[in-house]
């Protein structure tokens, strides 16, 4: 029994939506938190870092306030990274210019939304973190676009047979 080809696109897509929503749901899940919560697991995850740097390098612990911070920023664009991949995965069918701008303006989107739930409890909103976001999302819509150019590039030499050029196979 095969699988017509629509029906894997919208089960494809239908994965795509189901992922962009997990996503979704641990970055505003975590707005949800107190900030005493909130900065529980940043200095769990400061810990194991802590640990993994006197293992491979030994010396002085790292500064904890400043580690924790960047921690905590480097989550904002690492989280708003993937999202802007997953964004880029669902347009990547349009035509360069919205493959760009729906997924940024939809990432941002997410990164105002994010910032307005923690105004809803004792955690303070940013307007530096809805940049950061969109920086993250800006560096996932790259990769992501490079990913696919140098996918689209292999599937052209492996329809094309020889891995010779085109003009090549023309004489």
């Amino acid at each position: 029994m095969r699988i017509r080809k629509e029906d894997r696109g919208k089960a494809i897509q239908t994965l795509q939506i189901v992922l962009l929503v997990l996503t979704l749901a641990v970055i505003w899940g975590q707005s949800f938190l107190s900030v005493k919560s909130s900065l529980r697991e940043s200095k769990a995850v400061f810990t194991v870092v802590n640990a993994v740097k006197k293992t491979v390098s030994g010396g002085e612990k790292l500064p904890e306030k400043t580690t924790v911070t960047l921690i905590r920023k480097s989550a904002h664009a690492a989280e708003f990274a993937l999202l802007g991949f997953e964004f880029l995965l669902l347009f990547r069918k349009k035509p360069l210019l919205r493959k760009l701008v729906f997924p940024l303006f939809f990432c941002v989107l997410c990164g105002l939304i994010d910032e307005t739930i923690q105004l809803f409890n004792d955690r303070t909103s940013l307007v530096g973190d809805v940049w950061l976001d969109a920086g993250g999302a800006l560096a996932g819509i790259a990769l992501g676009l490079l990913l696919l150019y140098a996918l689209s590039r292999a599937g052209k030499k492996k329809t094309r047979g020889d891995g010779a050029p085109p003009s090549a196979a023309v004489r």
